[in-house]
């Protein structure tokens, strides 16, 4: 039996080979920004760990923003839009 060949790549963004946390943080600033408020790094560590629409309710909590459920999507996408651009 010949032996089985070995081949593959890992590739991990999510924080577990490569901490993109400080990407995470920028692009929920520049979204608080366009909100009209600034994030704390200490708020920043709140996002973590935690999905983009729990991530989005904290942010908006912190802003005191509300926003409908419309909103919120476009919001979501474009902290991933600043994210991407980053």
């Amino acid at each position: 039996m010949k032996p089985f060949p070995a081949g593959g790549a890992i590739f991990d963004l999510d924080g577990v080979l490569v901490d993109i946390a400080c990407d995470h943080f920028e692009a929920w600033q520049q979204m608080a920004r366009s909100l009209g408020f600034e994030l704390s790094p200490a708020q920043g560590e709140w996002l973590k760990g935690v999905s983009r629409h729990e991530a989005l309710d904290i942010v908006l909590s912190i802003g005191r923003v509300s926003a409908s459920e419309s909103r919120r999507a476009q919001l979501a996408t474009a902290k991933n839009e600043y994210e991407r651009a980053a």
